[in-house]
């Protein structure tokens, strides 16, 4: 008998620990990423794909917003982006000091991973010789792994 109650009791913890296994293995990758303002353009327009092997799947999402004329490269904060309704997951974007970008995606239930850019990740070309012929994107990597922040 007591032997049944210790294998009972060992499969009850095996069992709550699963779930613990499988987030550390939860990889949050991104692919097809672009942040950018095409000429002539007053929109911003933010999108990639956040993919998770481990559950098998990919979550598009995209922020449309309001574009900054510069002269110099700057891209429009995204404090609030969204992903596919129902998934869960919504980001924000945001441009940092010498042209570097950071993105930052959370879970609903709290999990957040973001990625930094080095440097020079955001370029602005022109097309002519007017104040709406540039345009201003990211031109750093399009895939990257996310890095998950240490849960409280």
């Amino acid at each position: 008998m007591q032997f049944f109650i210790l294998q009972i009791a060992l499969l009850a913890v095996l069992a709550a620990s699963r779930p613990l296994c499988g987030r550390t293995n939860d990889k949050w990758l991104v692919n097809h990423f672009s942040s950018g303002v095409a000429p002539h353009s007053i929109s911003q327009i933010t999108s990639f794909n956040l993919v998770r092997p481990a559950a098998n799947q990919t979550i598009p999402c995209s922020n449309v917003t309001g574009a900054a004329l510069s002269s110099t490269p700057f891209l429009v904060p995204v404090p609030d982006g969204k992903c596919l309704e129902g998934s869960g997951f919504r980001f924000s974007f945001r441009q940092i000091e010498d042209y570097a970008v950071k993105l930052t995606v959370r879970d609903a239930e709290g999990a957040t991973a973001t990625y930094t850019s080095g440097p020079g990740a955001v370029t602005t070309s022109s097309t002519g010789s007017g104040p709406h012929d540039t345009t201003t994107a990211y031109v750093g990597p399009t895939e990257f792994e996310l890095v998950k922040e240490a849960s409280a």
